[in-house]
């Protein structure tokens, strides 16, 4: 079965949500057992971009959902995806929801004070690149074809 005659969508090992999980969960774990905090700054400063993260995270995510939902398209990505979402945060990157777990992760790392969940953000990078991302570009190229393909082109994976 192609991917486009999928009526479920993008199968993915893990659903980014517990990917995000994993390394969130692994950072504050190994803040634990070898703390390492941020090197320099106050932490009132350290709380205020953790703040603006949190904050741009929210706003990133509410933004690609409400342009998710004006198509017909659900955030979940095991679902059929009836349109191309090419607007909002879609102009700028082709994936605005990836981008918001990646703004929560540093917003955790500045609140916790913890440099592990910084450090984990590449990690979740490459998972997501790796486990997700380039099934749902496969699903997306067989579905929409040369309209994907030009998209692609023209809107970077990240940012």
């Amino acid at each position: 079965m192609r991917p486009a005659d999928d009526p479920h969508g993008v199968r993915v090992p893990l659903p980014p949500p517990l990917l995000f999980a994993l390394i969130l969960g692994g950072g504050i774990g190994l803040g634990f057992l070898w703390p390492i905090p941020f090197p320099v700054g106050s932490w009132r400063l350290r709380l205020t971009l953790a703040g603006i993260a949190a904050t741009t995270s929210f706003l990133l995510a509410a933004w690609a959902i409400i342009v998710l939902v004006s198509i017909k398209a659900s955030p979940e990505f095991q679902r059929e995806v009836p349109a191309l979402a090419q607007k909002g945060p879609f102009r700028f990157t082709r994936n605005p929801l990836y981008l918001s777990l990646l703004a929560l992760q540093a917003a955790f790392a500045g609140a916790l004070d913890n440099l592990w969940i910084l450090g984990g953000m590449p990690a979740l990078i490459v998972l997501l690149n790796h486990l997700v991302i380039a099934r749902e570009e496969a699903y997306l190229r067989s579905r929409f074809g040369q309209d994907y393909q030009q998209y692609a082109q023209r809107v970077r994976r990240w940012l």
